[in-house]
């Protein structure tokens, strides 16, 4: 399935809610993140909602989703490969700005560093068309 399209989005909610690690390593919080694929000729974002421990939605990004997000991470096509395909560390590409943090900052991403590896690990699950 096409990276951030509407069946991958609810793949990723699936595996995400079926995960115990995830779970367990979100418990407590309240997110919000922004994936986005910054390419000439596609801008596509998913916008994805957390509570205590349950992606409540992933779907695509709104205007208003951009606006109330705590992060934003985007990335060329490339670079979501590398990751998604266990080529590129999350947290490397972010010190190297091939995902780069559009919104929010680093240290305010570390309070959700485990649940964003949980993210990142379940979305490697899933079979992607990049």
């Amino acid at each position: 399935m096409k990276l951030f399209s509407e069946e991958w989005s609810q793949t990723l909610l699936d595996k995400l809610n079926s995960s115990k690690d995830f779970y367990s390593a979100a418990q407590g919080l309240r997110w919000s993140v922004v994936l986005s694929v910054t390419e000439n000729s596609s801008n596509k974002s998913i916008f994805i909602n957390f509570e205590d421990g349950k992606c409540k939605s992933a779907a695509d990004a709104s205007p208003t989703d951009l606006e109330s997000t705590e992060f934003i991470i985007s990335a060329s096509k490339d670079s979501w490969e590398n990751l998604l395909t266990g080529k590129l560390d999350p947290m490397m590409a972010v010190m190297t700005k091939k995902l780069e943090l559009k919104k929010g900052n680093v240290g305010g991403l570390m309070k959700y560093i485990e649940a964003a590896k949980e993210l990142f690990k379940s979305a490697k699950q899933i079979t992607t068309e990049y």
